[in-house]
């Protein structure tokens, strides 16, 4: 067995820390690049909203199904390698796309895709907390967790230009290229797996869960339950344009808001900045659905912003101080698997909704199970 594990670090910025950032910045560039158009590929080639549902939902799923198993395996092998082999999935699924040209195969195409993010992300995020000091750790949850929202305010943009420029094709030769640099940035980072050997058999349920995450996983998930809707129908909802407006000024204001959060839930607790976060985002979700027009959207891409700073850095960070250093692969594995249900649940269900009782009415209801959540953090939890 090699002994892989160095020292804690001594300051959050280092080598390590900045290249994972960047590999994530490319690697979540040529996600969202995607992400804004997909509904729309999707309808060109025959579906309506509730094929836009399942499409989107079928990534989440995907990645769901391994994240337990990743989680499990990021504990006893290379989780660079991990991380390396979500960004070459992420390299070639975009060219797949092209060649999908029926729902079935579509779904196809977003399963692979959904393993790629599920292995980058439950890897890349137990790396930065063994890539940086334990009590700033909050405050790296945050700034990594800026990689996706800088590429959340580029991509519909990019995106978007792409298909009006290249079209569909032209947008997956160039996801595809921004997620091979992201392999090129991934390469030079130091492992950090504690035991760099065999990865031994899988045991029971707890090798695969943590129970001791419980409670972050569902706060998690009900954050999630609003996310999807919104990045799923917004731009069928309000329109591309307007959507694209959205996810720049939330991409904006959650990047300047979130470092300054995660240092608020190390120095104040986790529950301090968690509670008003979900109650935050909860509240936008009534104001895209009752307040019309790029006003209401303006608003709502402030408010959530505001919210989702706040909640997920620290929800993050929770996570990661209810176990011991040995299980924190398994508690990420756990933890984003409640992220990606609620994605995959929000994503197929709001397009149930869509179809049966409208947008405003979809974004209420899952605004109002992201408020009932806040229960789970009236009361003080472990670790903050």
């Amino acid at each position: 067995m090699n002994n892989a594990r160095a020292t804690e670090p001594s300051k959050l910025w280092n080598a390590d820390f900045v290249l994972l950032s960047v590999s994530a910045l490319l690697f979540y560039l040529s996600f969202y690049l995607l992400l804004s158009v997909l509904p729309g590929y999707v309808k060109e080639i025959g579906g309506g909203a509730q094929s836009v549902g399942f499409v989107m939902g079928a990534f989440a799923l995907s990645s769901l199904a391994c994240r337990p198993i990743i989680g499990h395996l990021v504990d006893r092998t290379s989780k660079r390698r991990l991380v390396i082999l979500g960004t070459i999935i992420f390299t070639g699924a975009p060219l797949l796309y092209w060649y999908a040209h029926s729902m079935p195969a579509l779904i196809a195409v977003r399963i692979l895709h959904g393993a790629g993010i599920a292995l980058f992300t439950t890897a890349s995020t137990t790396m930065v907390a063994d890539l940086t000091p334990s009590a700033q750790r909050g405050e790296a949850m945050g700034i990594f967790g800026t990689t996706a929202n800088i590429a959340l305010g580029v991509g519909p943009w990019l995106g978007t230009a792409l298909v009006s420029g290249s079209g569909f094709f032209g947008l997956f030769i160039a996801a595809a290229i921004i997620a091979a640099g992201s392999v090129v940035t991934a390469t030079p980072v130091r492992d950090t797996a504690r035991l760099l050997h065999a990865p031994q058999p899988i045991r029971g349920l707890s090798s695969l869960f943590s129970t001791e995450v419980l409670v972050p996983s569902i706060g998690i998930l009900a954050v999630m339950l609003t996310y999807a809707p919104l990045i799923t129908f917004l731009p069928l909802y309000a329109g591309y344009k307007t959507a694209s407006l959205f996810f720049l000024i939330y991409a904006i204001t959650v990047t300047l808001a979130r470092s300054i959060a995660g240092r608020l839930s190390d120095t104040h607790g986790r529950r301090a900045v968690i509670l008003p976060g979900i109650i935050i985002m909860a509240g936008s979700m009534a104001i895209i659905a009752l307040v019309h027009g790029t006003v209401g959207v303006i608003i709502c891409a402030v408010t959530y912003a505001l919210g989702m700073a706040l909640a997920q850095p620290a929800l993050y960070a929770m996570a990661v101080d209810l176990v011991t250093h040995s299980r924190r692969g398994v508690a990420m594995g756990t933890f984003t698997a409640g992220f990606e249900l609620g994605i995959g649940a929000g994503a197929i269900a709001g397009g149930g909704l869509v179809t049966s009782v409208g947008y405003a009415p979809m974004f209420l209801i899952a605004g109002g199970i992201c408020a009932a959540s806040a229960i789970l953090f009236v009361k003080r939890q472990p670790a903050g």
